[in-house]
């Protein structure tokens, strides 16, 4: 699953995202650092919602695009995101 999501983040080129407060299928990659969280002290956010960041050093991840395959289509939504059916 962590190479399907670096690949969705390496065709879209995001420079900012939300996702679940527990980072839902991104926690391995929050936790590895490739993405970090967004919110800023004392600011209120949405749980289910939360900004996350990629940071610039991930510019250098482009260069092993090819490593990190990606099938996935424009109008897919966002493979971090885990489903309410999954919740259960």
């Amino acid at each position: 699953m962590r190479k399907e999501l670096n690949g969705y983040l390496l065709r879209h080129n995001p420079t900012m995202f939300t996702a679940d407060r527990n980072g839902g299928k991104a926690a391995a990659l929050i936790a590895r650092g490739t993405v970090w969280n967004a919110v800023r002290s004392g600011r209120v956010f949405d749980t289910e919602n939360v900004p996350m960041e990629i940071p610039t050093v991930w510019k250098v991840g482009k260069i092993m695009k090819d490593q990190f395959p990606y099938s996935g289509d424009a109008d897919e939504s966002h493979p971090w995101r885990v489903g309410w059916n999954e919740r259960l």
